[in-house]
């Protein structure tokens, strides 16, 4: 079971301590993912996401949490299961859409960016929690 992490910072200006404060965050939740941990800082520095990985559909890199979409718009952290990923996924390689890995977040990522948000969340099946941002936009 992944673990998500993350710390939002109307300031600004204590980036390094956001970054730091992440990762400190994340590991104390190492139990929750050992395969890998990660943490990613948007360009506006006010945003760190983290991530505490356990490796189940993919068990390469190609799947290190927080997972950057094709584009670079969108980020998540994700923890959970989505059931019928496979058939969103065919549906996306149909469109044209090249997937580096084999993960259900990427899927994810995929939906959000053809469908939108709201189609996405309609369409998905399964168990989950996750955080997403907007590079674009700076939301979550």
């Amino acid at each position: 079971m992944c673990g998500i992490t993350g710390f939002i910072d109307s300031n600004s200006n204590n980036s390094a301590n956001i970054h730091t404060t992440v990762k400190k965050m994340t590991n104390l939740i190492t139990h929750r993912g050992p395969d890998s941990s990660g943490s990613w800082m948007s360009d506006c520095q006010r945003v760190c996401l983290g991530n505490r990985r356990l490796s189940i559909l993919d068990l390469s890199d190609n799947g290190h949490m927080p997972f950057i979409c094709n584009d670079k718009r969108f980020v998540i952290s994700y923890n959970g299961e989505i059931y019928n990923f496979r058939k969103i996924r065919a549906e996306l390689v149909a469109k044209g859409y090249e997937f580096r890995s084999n993960t259900d977040t990427e899927v994810i990522l995929a939906a959000l960016k053809f469908w939108g948000f709201d189609n996405m969340i309609a369409r998905i099946i399964g168990m989950f929690a996750f955080v997403i941002y907007d590079t674009k936009e700076e939301k979550i």
